[in-house]
Order: structure tokens, then sequence, then C-alpha cells
């Protein structure tokens, strides 16, 4: 039935607010929900609902009391806390982004690039593919979040920052990345570029530097599929973006642990990130020879948004 229904897409794992959090939604509008029986508990979806549920029950956002599970105080709180920015921010859902045919040079380029690089799977690397790289940049454009800003690439293993070079809409282009390879081939490209491409090579888990805070419009990042791994790269972008600045992020759901997406969700909202765009199977990868979709999240900055990171010792987990 319906709750049958809500737990076949906790399993599948998507990042709106109908999906992973939809136990929290469902508990704020029924009050209560029934654990499932002997026989539903050897089922993989119900299992990794148990999971969450276990998790919301350790950090006291639910209590389980005669077969039952209830939401407390705490996880009402958090509850009206994520929810209150779908109300409020009108949050524009979509399924897969379609654009018109890229021009050759585009893609002519991101092929040429592709073939000098080799992705490092210690680093997490796997580039979108041309179309779908494209689509997420033409997507931004149609925001209204790439002529004439200043942008930040937070690692660019897809070497978008050469797209968005070629359209010549930007102010500004800096690219932050550990791997030097990936800087040389960047500034290679930028040296015949008519927009410069400045890059720097950053871990992200040390500090930004003063001079580059505050300064950028939009920042782009697709971190590992882990709450801190996004939770670090969010918080390196709110530092590096000026009061109005826009993110776009994206997430392997398929990939990502329910658990971890629920993170990820919860951080969003306590860095005070307000979501204003969610496009599912925005693009996809190969990676391990096989196709997977990526997910695309459009965040405002608000007046409250605040790193949760400023120094991160620590491995940052994939």
């Amino acid at each position: 039935g319906k709750a049958r229904k809500m737990f076949r897409k906790t399993k599948e794992g998507a990042l709106a607010e109908h999906s992973i959090v939809g136990i929290l939604g469902f508990l704020m509008r029924r009050g209560e929900m029934r654990l499932p029986t002997k026989k539903e508990r050897d089922m993989e979806y119900y299992i990794n609902t148990m999971n969450l549920i276990k998790r919301y029950g350790k950090e006291s956002l639910v209590r389980i009391k005669e077969g039952g599970v209830f939401l407390t105080e705490k996880g009402r709180k958090l509850a009206e806390n994520i929810f209150s920015a779908s109300k409020n921010s009108e949050i524009t859902y979509g399924s897969e982004l379609k654009t018109r045919a890229s021009p050759k040079k585009v893609i002519q380029e991101l092929q040429k690039t592709y073939k000098k690089f080799s992705p490092r799977k210690e680093l997490d690397q796997a580039p979108l593919l041309p179309a779908s790289a494209t689509a997420k940049i033409a997507y931004a454009i149609k925001r209204g979040d790439v002529d004439g800003k200043r942008i930040v690439w937070i690692g660019d293993d897809d070497f978008l920052s050469i797209i968005l070079a070629i359209t010549g809409k930007p102010k500004e282009i800096l690219v932050l990345d550990v791997d030097p390879k990936v800087l040389k081939i960047i500034r290679d490209f930028s040296k015949k570029s008519k927009i410069k491409i400045r890059v720097l090579k950053r871990d992200l888990r040390k500090p930004i530097p003063q001079k580059l805070k505050g300064k950028y419009d939009t920042a782009f990042f697709w971190s590992s599929d882990t709450e801190i791994g996004f939770s670090l790269f969010a918080s390196r972008s709110i530092e590096l973006l000026n009061k109005r600045g826009v993110i776009y992020a994206n997430i392997t759901p398929i990939w990502c642990h329910p658990i971890e997406l629920f993170g990820i969700r919860r951080r969003i909202s306590d860095v005070n990130l307000k979501i204003t765009d969610f496009v599912q199977n925005s693009g996809s990868y190969i990676f391990n020879r096989k196709r997977w979709n990526v997910d695309l999240i459009r965040m405002q900055k608000t007046s409250r948004s605040k790193p949760l990171y400023t120094i991160f010792r620590g491995k940052i987990p994939f």
C-alpha cells in the first residue's frame, strides 16, 4: 500500500523532500508510523528504512513505542526546519535537463580534454559525460548564474570551467583542486582562452584564504556522496560566496546510502542553505564500467548561512 510505496522511495534514495526525508514528513502528517512486520523486515527497502529509524532514534529525533514510531520534540523542530524551506522557496523540481544540442566546438574540446585525463579513484574522480556536462552549464546560464558572474569551481575533474570559458559569459573563473594534473590541463587551456581561468591547488581540509572569502557569485561542487564530504564542500562554498551567492551541487542517489542522504539533507538545513531547484537524473557518468545518474541541487546562500567546518582534520570518506 502507501507505506510500502514510501519505503521503496526511501530505498531508491532521492534527496528531495518527497524521498529520504519522507519519513519525517510522514510522521509530521500522520503522527505515527507502524513498524514493519516480522516478514517485511527481511525486505531490502524495509531494512533501509529501519536503519534510518534507528539513526533517528539514536539522535533522539523519534521514539519507538508499542510497535510504532513517533516524532520527538527535537525531531519535530528538525522536520519543520527542513520543510519550511520548501514552503517558502517554492522549490523547482525537474526530471532530466533537456537542452538544445551542444555546439560542436564544446563537445570536441571536452572529448579532447578527457583523453588527456585518467580519473583517480582515490580522489573519487568520475567526469560527467560531455552531453551531461554541457546541459549542466546550460541550466546554470538559463537560471542567470553565469553571465557576468564571478564563478568558483571546488574540484573540477569534469572540466566544466573549460565550457564556461568557451561561452565567454563569466566575469571571472577560479578553480580549486587538489589534483595538479587537473589544474595543469585547465591552465594549459586557459592560455588560449578569451576568458582566463585562474587555478589554485587547494586541500579543502585547510582554511580558505581570507582574500577569497565573499568574492564569488556562483559556486559549483561535486563532493563525495557522504554527509562529511558534502558538508565540507558546502562549508567552503559558503565562505567563498557573497551574501546572495548560489551553489550547484551534484549527488548520486543510488550510490549514496540512505543514512548518508539523510545526513546530507540535515546538514543543508544546519548551515542554513535554501534549496531552490532539485533536478533528478540531471546527468550521468561512467564509473567501474557502469553508468550512474546524478541529481542536481541548486541552493541559495541566506543571511543565516554559516560553514560547518573552518578546519577539517581527518580523511574525507568516499
